[in-house]
């Protein structure tokens, strides 16, 4: 029974590592971090440790062994490990813990960023050890890997594709495994080897098959519009002082220069005819852009309102309706 659960669980700890991996892998595509492959290192050393059960301490000391190395070989490696180094380091280190107490986040230096990023590791492997074997519940950790991949393909360069699918199948792999595991453990189910191959080779089709129907079907198109150049241009407008996106603005006062795409539909109107809406004036020039002058005549009128005005037609033209449909209210 015990050489099953050890099995049970060499197997939880594979599928976290590769899970957790996900997390790493954009780092070298959107970062100038180098060396992902010592923090990859570093995890499954982690997860080996916490497997293996060896006494705190001793793990203790060979994860901070493990980066005390990984630290040398990214940023002294060609630096012998001799009292002058160690001072050195030690020196850097008291440099940023002064930083960090006065909040200077950016003047941080590389090697203090990559020591906060593996003390971050240990804890996220404890965590996946806490998830994995003692709750048995890996739903919550599951769903912020999924979101982390998504918000990274929608908003940067990176190409989750490949990533999404790697996340679904383990993702699932590990909620029906343990889903598994919490029933072994409520009906107190001997024999768990064997029963566990019984319960992989379906899991397995199922997932395999999802996975196949989800890539080969045809996609359906958004339902919602990109919201990805709206948040662009959004921020650039806030960024540039407000003229450099193309679309439909009131401020007119700064024109030229760079410039962004803006697809958002301030309106549409339904006519019986093909029309042409003006949507403001404005007749003065400044050399940087246009501004309403005194003398044009400016009827405003607030959204809502009702607004009347006259129109010079001849007797014998058809009165026309046109209906409006506001997209992006203005005031």
């Amino acid at each position: 029974m015990s050489n099953d659960r050890n099995f049970f669980t060499l197997l939880l700890y594979a599928f976290g590592f590769f899970l957790l991996w996900e997390w790493l892998r954009p780092l070298e595509k959107l970062t100038d971090t180098g060396g992902v492959q010592y923090f990859v290192i570093f995890i499954a050393m982690s997860l080996l440790i916490s497997f293996i059960r060896i006494p705190w301490w001793i793990g203790m000391m060979v994860k901070a062994g493990y980066i005390l190395f990984a630290l040398h070989e990214l940023f002294y490696k060609n630096k012998q490990v001799t009292v002058s180094w160690v001072r050195d380091f030690g020196s850097e280190l008291k440099e940023n813990m002064g930083l960090v107490l006065t909040a200077q986040w950016y003047e941080l230096s590389d090697l203090f960023r990559s020591l906060l990023f593996f003390v971050l590791l240990w804890l996220m492997t404890y965590l996946l050890r806490y998830w994995l074997v003692v709750r048995n519940r890996i739903f919550i950790f599951y769903m912020m890997t999924v979101i982390y991949v998504t918000v990274l393909d929608t908003f940067t360069e990176y190409s989750g594709q490949k990533a999404i699918i790697r996340v679904v199948a383990i993702g699932f792999a590990l909620l029906g495994l343990l889903f598994f595991r919490r029933m072994l453990e409520r009906e107190q189910i001997g024999g768990s080897n064997r029963l566990l191959r019984k319960w992989s080779v379906p899991l397995a089709i199922m997932i395999a098959a999802s996975l196949f129907i989800g890539f080969a079907s045809p996609k359906a198109g958004p339902v919602w519009p990109d919201p990805v150049p709206f948040l662009q241009s959004k921020a650039d407008y806030i960024r540039q002082g407000g003229y450099a996106t193309i679309g439909y603005g009131e401020d007119d006062s700064k024109l030229g220069g760079p410039f962004l795409g803006d697809s958002r539909v301030v309106f549409t109107v339904k006519t019986p005819a093909r029309q042409y809406w003006k949507i403001e004036n404005k007749d003065i020039y400044t050399g940087k852009g246009w501004e309403i002058g005194e003398g044009l005549g400016i009827r405003e009128f607030q959204s809502g309102e009702e607004f009347s005005f006259d129109m010079i037609t001849r007797p014998e033209d058809p009165v026309r309706e046109a209906v409006f449909d506001i997209k992006t209210a203005y005031p």
